[in-house]
């Protein structure tokens, strides 16, 4: 494991606990591509991947409290009941210790069915003064077990972007315009 000391060295590297990169596992077909990420169960709280991402080049939209974020990845499972799901930590410098703000996590309980995929999404205003973003996707431990059995997770399709938060004047406007295309000549 590497301790969250220094993101720029860190930057681009997937961070995770106890995850392999594999194809067709336990009956589970990547969502797309050829490949997927297993999760398994690390006699802990949680198992994580993690990804950080250096936001400076948004500084003056997060600043000005006009930037949001959007997380969303792709879970499945064979383990009755797997609780999983996408979150995210904001940090002022590129060191752990500059947390700060909200920790926004979007979770839930997946079905048990090897060919559905389902989607785990969050959306958040990002807080002003935020220069580096710890995105995470990750399963509750005790929730992957099976007596007997192998149970793990499965993620795919990971993806975050940053967007410009709408002026209430565009949202306005874009109203505006749902009305007069729908308005009889």
């Amino acid at each position: 494991n590497k301790v969250l000391n220094n993101f720029v060295n860190l930057q681009g590297v997937s961070g995770q606990e106890n995850s392999t990169r594999v194809n067709v596992d336990l009956g589970i077909t990547p969502r797309s591509g050829q490949w997927q990420m297993r999760m398994d169960s690390t006699g802990g709280s949680y198992t994580q991947s993690f990804q950080l991402v250096d936001v400076t080049s948004f500084a003056g939209l997060i600043d000005a409290n006009n930037a949001q974020l959007f997380a969303s990845a792709y879970f499945n499972t064979n383990a009755q009941a797997a609780f999983g799901g996408v979150g995210v930590s904001f940090f002022t410098g590129n060191t752990y210790a500059t947390n700060f703000g909200p920790a926004p996590t979007s979770f839930f309980t997946l079905d048990s069915a090897a060919t559905t995929w389902e989607q785990s999404t969050l959306t958040f205003n990002i807080p002003s003064g935020t220069r580096w973003i710890l995105f995470q996707t990750g399963f509750l431990d005790n929730s992957l077990s099976i007596p007997g059995a192998v149970g793990a997770g499965f993620v795919d399709d990971a993806f975050l972007e940053i967007r410009q938060v709408p002026t209430p004047g565009a949202v306005a406007l874009l109203g505006l315009g749902g009305l007069a295309a729908g308005a009889k000549p």
